[in-house]
């Protein structure tokens, strides 16, 4: 998201233009700072109109592991498949049917799997188009490659160009006399036309005057033996380095501990862990805004204010940090900061600051990836990342990570033998997740290891768990019986270890579910209405949305229609806010039984058409989900009845066509015009 104005570029936006009408693939090239990421941006922006299915931007400048490219991406395009099946494949499926724009940014310390994966995407989804930006080409056959070269400097005489231009708009509150003009095309030239170092440059003119920043500039290039025309690299190096010497030494200190972030960061974060020898906490705050003054820090949009270092900055100021010796050190304070941040997320989960800490957890997703990644390849540390791993249950569950919870888990899994309660609760989560994505096997594996582990511990709280993820795979199978034994016995631990979440919270309406496939209704809305009580008083919503869903079903089997409809539509407002799309599509799919059941047969068909699709999508067949494969084939066998076959099929077909925001928006009410093939 572009957070300044962008500035000049339009015979560039315009070669970009022609490239991305002859070829699939265009990739922008060129030297660090040289503007890649914005022109980019800009340039999918303007193209947005010939992508009917959008342009999205995925930045993979914090995905290290190659193996997490897939999900990366899978995840900024919004891909609902959170299944076993490999991410390539998955990712794949989704974009086949689908006209849009796909900007990879920041590729460059991937080349190598960028180039594989986006040729194998390209090849599955004619559809689509990949804008690029790295260091260097793709290599990818059919690629067109526009290096972006610094702005425009001023002509002989003339004191206007693009550089100008930009240096005076990031300049803010600062009016050049005419006079003042040429010292400003000097500067311009002195930087290459370089679009960072002007805006490095930009923020001294507040502090400083046009003559003496022209004067350090010169001084620091011709002290490293700049003359000559250097190049682009060597003069962005010089101007950062510029903007070095100009700090305090205590600014330094705090650049170079802020390199140790690898996306975007918040005050609480750089406190913790930036503090300590020659720098307080009560110093960074302060220190932050000053550093952010002078662009060396930048703002981010959100909710909750965020910083980051630009690529370049941030290199330099590691640079710094290794000098230093504090590299290893920052690293382990780094780790600790968000294996804190992770506990506090989880103890905070049963309460009603679940999204707050979804969108908390969201930003800051890259550094939690590179917390693990650090722990787990660096001897010592391993077990770190393993607690980390599986305290991040919540966030893996929750908000739409599935796949990359899995892959850490059992990565970390792998390379942490042993045992002890860290490796207990790893076992029960990446157990619980493998359930949730329909891999029963593997559940079933990790909760059988997982409760030998914890009961040669007398770890009631693990066995507990791994009773629970087995009776999650009793479910899935269809054995109601063996299902409700195991969430029966697991509640009860959980009671009594006062475990809410997820054990008791979304155990209950496990339970339900199970004692509702064996034809125990009346229990089933007893077990729920306990959950219910629990949601109610501590304000929670995550469960709330399971328990309501289960109650939509309980009603419907006791044959109070409404009340079904009411709990569905709960359940799916829900669902919405934590974007669980393998949830939403469970209560689109109730909400058409309920529409047959109450004799809006159209309605039943458009929802079913829109379930299976989005199901599709979701990687699994619809009989994968708990009850789904009878109640399925009972409702389009009724409302194929009704309809006919031709009504039936058009109405199916329709639904199919709306996007998952579409079939929502429907289903609550909230769509008043014609119904909608698409909706954003």
């Amino acid at each position: 998201m572009e957070t300044s104005t962008f500035v000049g570029r339009r015979a560039e936006l315009a070669d970009i233009s022609r490239l991305l009408a002859e070829a699939r693939l265009v990739t922008l090239t060129g030297s660090g700072g040289v503007g890649r990421s914005r022109l980019a941006l800009r340039a999918a922006d303007e193209a947005g109109e010939g992508f009917p299915h959008g342009v999205w931007l995925a930045d993979l400048s914090g995905v290290a592991d190659p193996l997490l490219l897939p999900a990366a991406i899978a995840a900024a395009v919004r891909a609902q498949d959170q299944s076993a099946r490999p991410a390539v494949d998955a990712l794949c499926d989704y974009l086949a049917g689908k006209r849009m724009l796909l900007v990879l940014d920041s590729f460059g310390h991937l080349p190598d799997a960028c180039a594989m994966l986006v040729e194998v995407l390209l090849a599955a989804a004619p559809g689509l188009w990949v804008l690029a930006t790295g260091g260097q080409p793709l290599g990818v056959p059919g690629e067109r490659v526009h290096r972006v070269r610094p702005l425009a400097l001023p002509g002989p005489g003339r004191h206007s160009s693009e550089a100008v231009d930009l240096l005076l708009e990031r300049a803010r509150g600062y009016t050049p006399t005419p006079g003042r003009l040429p010292l400003l095309a000097r500067i311009c030239h002195r930087l290459g036309g370089i679009p960072l170092a002007l805006e490095l440059a930009a923020a001294q003119l507040g502090r400083m005057s046009a003559e003496t920043l022209l004067g350090g500039l010169e001084d620091r290039f011709a002290l490293l033996g700049g003359e000559g025309g250097p190049s682009a690299p060597r003069t962005l190096r010089t101007a950062i380095g510029w903007c070095h010497e100009l700090c305090t030494p205590e600014e330094r200190l705090l650049w170079a501990r802020l390199s140790v972030f690898a996306g975007g960061f918040d005050l609480a974060a750089a406190e913790y862990v930036c503090a300590g020898e020659r720098l307080s906490a009560a110093e960074v705050g302060p220190l932050l805004s000053r550093l952010a003054s002078r662009s060396i820090v930048r703002s981010v949009r959100g909710a909750e204010r965020r910083y980051r270092l630009p690529a370049p900055v941030a290199e330099y100021g590691r640079e710094w940090l290794r000098a230093l010796g504090e590299e290893d050190g920052l690293r382990r304070r780094h780790r600790d900061f968000y294996l804190r941040r992770a506990h506090q997320g989880e103890r905070a989960w049963s309460g009603g600051t679940q999204l707050e800490w979804c969108d908390r957890l969201t930003g800051d997703v890259a550094d939690l990836r590179a917390a693990i990644g650090f722990s787990l390849r660096t001897p010592g540390e391993r077990m770190a990342g393993l607690v980390l791993a599986g305290t991040l249950w919540y966030f893996w569950a929750a908000c739409g990570l599935l796949r990359e919870g899995r892959h850490v888990l059992d990565r970390a899994l792998d390379v942490t033998p042993g045992c002890g309660a860290a490796r207990a609760k790893a076992l029960w989560v990446c157990g619980w997740l493998a359930a949730a994505q329909g891999d029963l096997p593997h559940a079933a594996a990790r909760a059988r290891e997982c409760h030998a582990e914890a009961a040669g511990r007398h770890d009631a709280a693990a066995v507990a768990y791994a009773v629970q993820v087995a009776g999650m795979a009793a479910l899935s199978a269809g054995d109601a019986r063996t299902a409700v034994e195991r969430f029966t016995a697991a509640t009860y631990h959980h009671r009594a270890n006062g475990d809410l979440h997820p054990g008791l919270l979304l155990g209950l309406p496990q339970l339900a579910l199970a004692l509702l496939a064996g034809g125990e209704v009346d229990r089933a809305r007893a077990v729920l209405a306990e959950c219910l009580g629990v949601c109610d008083e501590a304000g929670e919503l995550w469960a709330r949305s399971s328990a309501c869903y289960a109650l939509g079903l309980v009603e419907r089997a006791a044959g109070d229609l409404d009340a079904a409809w009411a709990h569905a539509r709960v359940s799916l407002r829900i669902k919405r806010l934590f974007n669980d799309v393998a949830g939403s599509v469970l209560n689109l799919e109730l909400l058409a039984w309920i529409a047959a059941g109450r004799g809006a047969a159209d309605r039943a068909a458009l929802l079913l058409g829109a379930a299976e699709a989005t199901w599709r999508g979701c990687g699994l067949p619809l009989p994968g989900a708990p009850f789904s494969a009878a109640g399925h084939r009972e409702c389009e066998g009724a409302v194929r009845a009704e309809l006919g076959e031709v009504a039936y099929e058009a109405l199916r077909e329709e639904g199919s066509s709306w996007e998952l925001g579409a079939a929502i928006a429907y289903s609550l009410g909230e769509w008043s015009g014609p119904r909608p093939r698409v909706y954003a």
